[in-house]
């Protein structure tokens, strides 16, 4: 279900992109001659939401979460987390799964593009700026949930970020 929203390259090369049975995306130049070319290209795309998750169980508690992977930050960030946290309405408070909801709807709301300009807190500028890339908002998304007290990870593989949040099986 994904799909190239828009693709530019340069040096200007024509390019066939192809779909195996898998949903995977491949691209193909169509060069006039038999030399090898480096081609830079930059592309945009979209996927359906459920391709990114699952429904969030119920009635989730912090209690829940195994003592083994409660997140711990040093207390400077904790301090940014907790700051950033209030900034965004969250609080451990309103339940695990609500302030789960709201974390993913804030940081699904990001505008792609450079990130904010650097005040001296990264971690801030990305979290409250609502810009960048899928790396900025991964890494914004896992201090503030960590900060929180939600386990988070940052998963990547060759074109994309990901974060993966502790539910119970």
């Amino acid at each position: 279900g994904a799909r190239i929203l828009s693709m530019e390259t340069t040096p200007e090369t024509p390019l066939t992109i192809l779909r195996d049975a898998a949903d995977n995306l491949y691209v193909r130049p169509q060069f006039r001659d038999s030399e090898a070319h480096v081609t830079r290209l930059v592309f945009l795309m979209d996927a359906p939401r459920a391709y990114f998750g699952r429904p969030l169980t119920q009635g989730v508690r912090y209690e829940d979460v195994p003592k083994a992977l409660e997140p711990t930050l040093p207390p400077a960030i904790q301090a940014s987390a907790e700051r950033v946290a209030a900034r965004l309405g969250l609080s451990r408070r309103q339940g695990y799964s609500e302030v789960l909801r709201k974390l993913v709807r804030h940081f699904r709301s990001f505008e792609p593009g450079s990130p904010p300009p650097d005040s001296g807190d990264v971690y801030s500028d990305l979290a409250l700026g609502k810009r960048g890339i899928c790396r900025h908002r991964a890494y914004a998304f896992i201090i503030t949930a960590h900060g929180l007290g939600i386990p988070a990870r940052y998963v990547f593989n060759e074109a994309h970020v990901f974060v993966e949040v502790w539910l119970p099986p």
